[in-house]
């Protein structure tokens, strides 16, 4: 062969195996401490992976690297001593001989892998050990509860000096009404040092040492900087000392009293979910799980009445969320809480303020009867919870043609389940959790509301959206011009956009446009499933504009799902809502209420099957049709794994709900013609073209029931101008007088 072909060839060789063996890489690399050196070995895992107490030959150090492509990957560091009578595990260090972030053994820690194909991120983690001395141990008298101390030859029950070289392990016994604050000895300047807040704790001293516990009414929050060694019961004193980049994290549950609290800017607020405190933000993406476990609080801050918190930095209330799994229940939902979560909780006459450019990544919930107000420039964050994901392995066939169906028909955004109030400006980014070929996966976070999200809010209008739990309904009111856009989503390097799609609006949903003027503008348009909600208000207006709305008959629905085998759920409701009262078994009618009004601009407004609910339930509602339906059909999906199979849905130009008084159910609209105006007459109790019923024959005052003007409203006799009579017999009259 050529010397120069055979160089190049190598070369190449080399090049592409580099490639392939970078490609993508997360990788996590631990060290032993040069000051530990001889101490301890040290091992990192995938956390995919089994350990098996496989210490490298080099024992100092180790590598573990995953190929992921621009995802959090999961490892574990592990330690171990050389020899346990003579050197103890100390903890983790970001930097060599460094401060301790943690001593749990082992340590779980995200990597984000890389999103280039020749690089490969690496985190490092260094483990610190130390030699074990024989020292004085000064036990310190306690108030507000006692402890016991105890090394692996005898437990103290009274508080005086023990003389010992091995770890000491503690357990807190609060007074009734107290808990414990933390354990704590004396730095070199004789200020508490604090090195565990858990009711039982353990530490290894390397040189005669006072040792000591605080105790604190149960519902006092205590408060940790990461990284520090102090303790704070009142949050302002905790972000006075935090500098930017620090994390504020809950230690122990409480409650934050009456008064002004705030997160300075670069500074995040931590309701942690788990014991390593991990805290997930729009960086560091909440991890998901393949097995769901039944959601329960892990820490708890509660906001009492007259307490004010401003985040000009972040809130992390976090938690890690399940992936859409087919083979276990709950089948085919994701994006919802998993395990433990981050809990906050605010009574009635709390508040909270997001201001521009802080941020609330909101994983965990937060509950309560409280209010969230999110600024111009603020950026929420919370989980998309997906229930019946239509596609998976077939998310391509959900579009044939002119014939689509969006892959998901059951979403819930209600991690924040009290009012939480939009301004114009603020964002509000979703993530979600979901699965491919068995590996759990995190969805890239997308807007919601905000530009190129659901809903689109103009200069001035505020959107607030709350969960009701007595009813199971996630409300949306508005109030000022919007529209409603779309979403676009991103699973596994497949990009879902909504727009190529009749976009639904779910069972459970429910939006109030209270003043203003709504657009549709999303080419495919929308459809209000069974039990949807949208109404608009006496002082709002909707226009259909070069968009879609399908109102759906809930006979028209047969439970269209991803899934339809025996034993799997067909959910109509959130998979967990810590406050829900309400479960939902059954769809009725979708209803669009119009009190104010509705028109079509080269669009349309339909209603399947034998008619939804488009009704006006107050006021003098009116739908203008500026041009005619042309459609026959929507469509849905049935299927059967990697099979699908689309179902024809019959539509027709909207049939308008009469009031159940009325001779016929519905008013038909099929053979509307161009620029015609339906009117909702409360008198009557019936849709009509005309604006003022007609009048047919004479009035006498011997047989008139009531007597109404032009506005609806009832008179006791007739007015100078325009009447509306009802009759005994049922029919209705315009008279003059």
């Amino acid at each position: 062969m050529n010397k120069k072909l055979l160089l190049v060839l190598i070369l190449f060789i080399t090049f592409a195996g580099n490639i392939l063996a970078n490609s993508y890489n997360a990788q996590l690399t631990t060290r032993v401490s040069k000051s530990s050196a001889g101490m301890g070995k040290v091992y990192a895992v995938a956390c995919d992976s089994v350990y098996k107490g496989e210490f490298s030959a080099d024992s100092s150090s180790h590598v573990a690297v995953l190929k992921a492509a621009n995802q959090p990957v999961a490892f574990n560091a592990y330690a171990e001593t050389t020899n346990d009578d003579m050197y103890a595990f100390l903890g983790w260090s970001e930097e060599e001989d460094g401060a301790i972030i943690s001593a749990a053994n082992p340590f779980q820690i995200n990597v984000m892998s890389s999103s280039s194909a020749t690089q490969s991120n690496v985190k490092v983690l260094y483990a610190n050990f130390l030699e074990k001395t024989e020292n004085n141990i000064t036990l310190i008298v306690p108030t507000h509860g006692q402890y016991t101390a105890t090394d692996s030859i005898v437990t103290r029950d009274e508080y005086g000096t023990m003389v010992t070289r091995e770890k000491i392990y503690f357990t807190a016994i609060p007074d009734e009404g107290y808990k414990l604050m933390g354990w704590y000895t004396y730095n070199d300047k004789g200020e508490k040092s604090y090195f565990s807040y858990e009711n039982d704790a353990y530490k290894t001293f390397i040189k005669d040492s006072k040792v000591g516990a605080d105790f604190v009414k149960v519902e006092t929050p205590v408060f940790a900087i990461r990284g520090d060694d102090k303790l704070y019961t009142d949050i302002n004193s905790a972000n006075a000392d935090a500098q930017e980049g620090d994390v504020i994290t809950l230690v122990s549950d409480g409650e934050i009293v009456a008064g002004n609290y705030t997160i300075s800017k670069g500074v995040t607020l931590l309701v942690p979910f788990d014991d390593d405190n991990t805290c997930y933000t729009g960086i560091e993406l909440p991890l998901s799980s393949y097995n769901y476990v039944e959601p329960i609080p892990y820490r708890t801050l509660t906001l009492l009445d007259g307490a004010h918190l401003t985040i000009d930095g972040a809130l992390s209330i976090s938690s890690d969320v399940f992936a859409v799994n087919t083979r276990i229940p709950p089948a085919s939902s994701g994006g919802h809480v998993n395990g433990e979560y981050g809990n906050m909780v605010m009574k009635k006459g709390s508040s909270m303020t997001v201001s521009s450019g802080a941020f609330l990544y909101a994983y965990g919930y937060i509950l309560g009867e409280g209010n969230v107000t999110a600024k111009n420039g603020a950026t929420i964050y919370e989980t998309f919870q997906m229930s019946e994901f239509r596609g998976g392995t077939a998310l391509d066939r959900m579009s044939e043609g002119d014939v689509t169906v969006f892959p998901i028909n059951q979403y819930f955004i209600q991690n924040i389940e009290v009012p939480l109030t939009f301004e114009y400006g603020a964002v509000e980014m979703v993530t979600s959790g979901f699965s491919v070929e068995s590996k759990a996966l995190v969805m890239e976070p997308f807007v919601f509301i905000g530009e190129k999200g659901m809903f689109i809010l103009g200069e001035g209008a505020t959107l607030t959206k709350y969960f009701d739990p007595e009813h199971d309904r996630q409300m949306y009111e508005l109030d000022g011009d919007a529209s409603f856009g779309g979403i676009e989503l991103q699973m596994n390097g497949i990009i879902v956009k909504s727009k190529n799609y009749v976009l639904p609006l779910t069972n459970n949903l429910s939006v109030l446009v209270n003043s203003g003027t709504l657009t549709l503008n999303q080419p495919n348009g929308f459809s209000l499933l069974p039990d949807a909600q949208l109404t608009i208000g006496k002082d709002a207006k909707m226009i259909i504009k070069n968009s879609k709305l399908y109102v759906y008959d809930s006979d028209s629905w047969g439970e269209y799902t991803g899934i339809r085998k025996e034993g799997y759920y067909h959910l109509f409701t959130p998979i967990k809502s810590p406050s829900m009262s309400y479960v939902r078994t059954s769809l009725s009618d979708a209803t669009l209420d119009i009190k104010g009004a509705v028109v079509t601009e080269n669009g349309a407004l339909y209603t399947t099957g034998d008619g939804a609910n488009v009704c006006c339930s107050e006021g003098r509602g009116q739908i203008t049709f500026n041009n005619c339906a042309l459609d026959y059909y929507t469509y849905e999906i049935e299927q059967d794994g990697t099979e699908v199979k689309f179902v024809d849905i019959p539509i027709t130009n909207a049939k308008l709900k009469n009031a159940s008084s009325a001779e016929n159910e519905y008013t038909l609209t099929d053979k509307v013609e161009a620029g015609t105006t339906y009117y909702f007459h409360k008198e009557t109790g019936v849709w009509d073209t005309d604006e003022i019923p007609v009048s047919v024959g004479t009035v006498t005052n011997t047989n008139r029931f009531a007597i109404y003007n032009v506005n609806g409203l009832k008179m006791n006799t007739l007015n100078t101008g325009v009447n509306i009579v009802k009759m005994y017999d049922g029919s209705v009259r315009k008279v003059m007088k």
